[in-house]
């Protein structure tokens, strides 16, 4: 535990285990969204992570020691997650690995247990420390007014409330939860009580909303202390903490990576930490005030902000995010062709997408899926993904650039007896070691230089270079060197995948 006692220890815990539906076909469980540049040079992810950098240094701010970032994230995005934040600052100081998601309250909770519980030296830990609880999938325009009010939110947590940060609203929204704005709270005045949270409006009800000035964008970022956390979900939702404590308990450490006991986890019910804590913490208040482990009374606050914030859920919230990227109105990605159109989303990923004359439409390009619709039905993309699922079409959750731990393999062209694929081996990874017995694999180094290991043998491909693999060889494809390689494999035989026999772990 820190020395001085008017430090503030924090940690943040980012929630990166949604599959982001919304922004379908972009987006898809195997690679959603919090892992796409959509919002700028990086990923959401990433910048969700980049804000944290600094946080808490500026003169005004309080003295907080902020720790590295705790994930959670479903097992199967743990290598594309790693991959992103290899060199990330702040480091994260461990990945939770969902083997389900169970939305955001049994993540909190496993994520509250872990937080109390000291990994590194006893002296520097702090039973308690302040949760900062961040959803993976957000647009900050001005990081330093969102770091001002997140600090407001800690100082506030540390009195003991569970503090929403709210967004101070400058449209009618009505994709959006709000939170009713009470009186001031907090030593210093740096908060509002919640009078109660309320679901996503109609659009007359979101203009009342705008003109009444008591409510806000609710944000789903939080901040409280682990200690009244753990006590607040063991109020309002003890079989979801019961769960949280048993897949903690029966969990193990590998590595970084931290895995629940999976049969508690799954377990657990599936709620968001809103309606599972929040809802009824706020409908409690008066009548039955709850109070953590040392008898302390539980209060929610809401703290505000100015800072550019968009939760990009649909194509219609990420065109409010844009909408000033051209006169009429327009969010474009990739290579687009615009003209006279207007409040449109266009969006291409592997060729020329042209929008001429239309009026409120999302049209999105992916190389295996083309999504267009009217930018206020953003949410029903979701209805578009259970369809999908439900006739066993694989384009709900894959891209068809599938994404490995190495890399990845988008197919080119298949039929009778081969298959030729586009294979990008990141610096310093491997494929693993393998063999065929019915298939012959032909490589083709059309970037960088390829380490190729063929029965025991090791050779150098330089560009332009190539290697036919037999049935029968032990065989490595591996990238030692500091820039991308890119391969065109061909195979020829027999495809089926059970002619894999691997010879290493993945």
């Amino acid at each position: 535990m820190t020395d001085n006692l008017n430090t503030l220890t924090v940690q943040p815990v980012i929630l990166a285990g949604g599959s982001g539906g919304g922004l379908w076909p972009l987006s898809r469980s195997t690679y959603p969204k919090q892992l796409l540049e959509i919002g700028g040079p990086q990923s959401l992810l990433q910048e969700t992570v980049q804000r944290l950098k600094g946080l808490g240094d500026n003169q005004d701010a309080p003295k907080m020691s902020v720790l590295g970032p705790l994930m959670v994230c479903h097992e199967r995005h743990r290598f594309l997650i790693g991959r992103q934040l290899k060199d990330s600052q702040p480091a994260l100081s461990g990945m939770v690995l969902e083997p389900e998601g169970r939305h955001t309250a049994p993540a909190v909770s496993v994520a509250a247990q872990l937080a109390r519980q000291p990994r590194g030296s006893v002296e520097e830990h702090d039973p308690d420390p302040l949760l900062l609880i961040l959803p993976a999938d957000h647009i900050v325009r001005s990081v330093a007014v969102w770091q001002a009010a997140v600090c407001r939110a800690l100082t506030l947590a540390q009195e003991g409330k569970m503090v929403a940060l709210g967004v101070a609203p400058d449209r009618p929204e009505s994709a959006y939860g709000y939170i009713r704005k009470g009186a001031r709270v907090g030593a210093n005045r740096e908060g509002f009580a919640i009078e109660a949270f309320v679901e996503k409006p109609s659009e007359d009800a979101a203009r009342s909303f705008m003109s009444a000035g008591k409510y806000v964008w609710n944000s789903g970022i939080y901040a409280m202390r682990t200690s009244v956390w753990l006590a607040a979900i063991g109020h309002a939702s003890a079989d979801i903490s019961a769960a949280a404590e048993l897949a903690v308990a029966n969990g193990e450490w590998d590595g970084a990576f931290f895995r629940p006991e999976r049969e508690a986890f799954i377990n657990s019910p599936s709620q968001s930490l809103d309606y599972a804590v929040m809802e009824k913490l706020v409908r409690a208040f008066g009548s039955a005030a709850w109070r953590d482990s040392l008898g302390r009374a539980i209060g929610a606050a809401v703290v505000e902000m100015e800072a550019g914030w968009a939760d990009v859920g649909t194509w219609h919230a990420l065109l409010q995010t844009q909408a000033d990227s051209t006169a009429d109105g327009n969010a474009t990605l990739g290579d687009v062709v615009d003209i006279g159109n207007e409040n449109c989303v266009l969006v291409s990923t592997s060729r020329l997408v042209a929008g001429v004359g239309l009026r409120d439409i999302v049209a999105v390009e992916t190389p295996d899926a083309v999504l267009v619709a009217h930018r206020r039905d953003g949410e029903r993309v979701a209805e578009v993904v259970k369809q999908l699922r439900e006739g066993g079409r694989s384009e709900a959750d894959v891209h068809r650039r599938a994404h490995r731990p190495w890399g990845s393999a988008e197919p080119l062209d298949e039929g009778e007896g081969h298959r030729v694929q586009h294979l990008v081996i990141h610096p310093g990874e491997s494929i693993t070691l393998q063999v065929h017995e019915r298939r012959t694999e032909h490589w083709t180094v059309v970037r960088g230089q390829a380490t190729v290991e063929r029965d025991g043998v090791v050779h150098r491909l330089d560009r332009g270079q190539a290697m036919t693999i037999p049935p029968g060889a032990q065989h490595r494809l591996e990238n030692a060197a500091d820039e991308p390689l890119e391969v065109i494999e061909v195979q020829t035989g027999d495809l089926d995948r059970g002619d894999i026999q691997r010879l290493t772990a993945s």
